[in-house]
């Protein structure tokens, strides 16, 4: 016996569920492989940050302080000898707005870890409620004098080391996963890491970071350059209580 044929508008409303349905499985996929480009990442992490440099120029801290950011890593040094000139007044500034607040160093193969710790003690405030230093290692460009470190994480250690003898904590360390693979892989498995992974949460130092950078490209109120953007991996009493136990220069008092 034969089947009468479906009517037209009958094939014409299948066709349309079947379109919009591939529609909605491909905006699942679309937004679960670029959701950490956007603000959705507060839904899962509840406490974002910032890192800035004198590459931001004056940021007005007072205004950021207003939006929904809660800690700020700013630039103290570089090698052996730089000093970034906007530290102190975005330490302070960032201070007076509320927000938490560390410094970070920018790691080079041109002095030795010790020299480069040296320096950066030199320039970091022995205020007590700071969050953790960090190491920021990424690049290993070349130096004018034509120095090399031969062993890059000897240097890394040597500066890990200082830092924590001098000011009573220990830095985290700020990496990406090229620099991870080439210089550290195998190497300071038990300690703490600033992730930074632009498209996907970090697949790399998965059980040890505490910060994640995922993307460069934010924008906030106060700040007229695209910045990175950060989280803490916890939630809001978590990173407190981070922030509490990080215990710098506590024996000086």
């Amino acid at each position: 016996m034969k089947q009468p044929k479906p009517q037209p508008v009958k094939r014409i409303s299948r066709i349309l569920h079947r379109v919009l349905l591939a529609v909605l499985v491909l905006a699942a996929i679309a937004v679960y492989f670029a959701w950490p480009y956007s603000d959705l990442i507060w839904f899962r992490y509840g406490v974002k940050g910032i890192d800035v440099s004198h590459h931001q120029g004056k940021i007005d801290w007072q205004a950021l302080a207003k939006s929904d950011i809660a800690f700020a890593y700013m630039k103290a040094t570089e090698g052996g000898t730089f000093v970034d000139d906007q530290f102190a007044s975005n330490w302070k500034a960032a201070k007076d707005a509320g927000l938490a607040v560390g410094a970070y160093h920018f790691f080079t193969q041109c002095k030795t870890g010790e020299e480069q710790a040296k320096s950066f003690l030199a320039q970091l405030p022995k205020d007590q409620d700071q969050l953790l230093p960090v190491l920021d290692a990424e690049k290993m460009e070349a130096c004018s004098d034509g120095t090399t470190t031969i062993d890059v994480p000897k240097e890394v250690l040597s500066f890990l080391d200082a830092v924590e003898r001098d000011a009573g904590c220990r830095p985290i360390i700020y990496t990406d996963a090229n620099f991870d693979d080439v210089y550290l892989a195998g190497k300071f498995k038990t300690e703490k890491y600033w992730a930074r992974s632009l498209f996907w949460p970090p697949d790399y130092r998965e059980k040890n970071w505490v910060f994640w950078q995922y993307t460069e490209l934010g924008q906030r109120p106060g700040v007229n350059t695209p910045l990175d953007l950060d989280i803490y991996r916890g939630r809001p009493a978590d990173f407190a209580a981070f922030r509490k136990a990080a215990g710098c220069f506590a024996k000086s008092s």
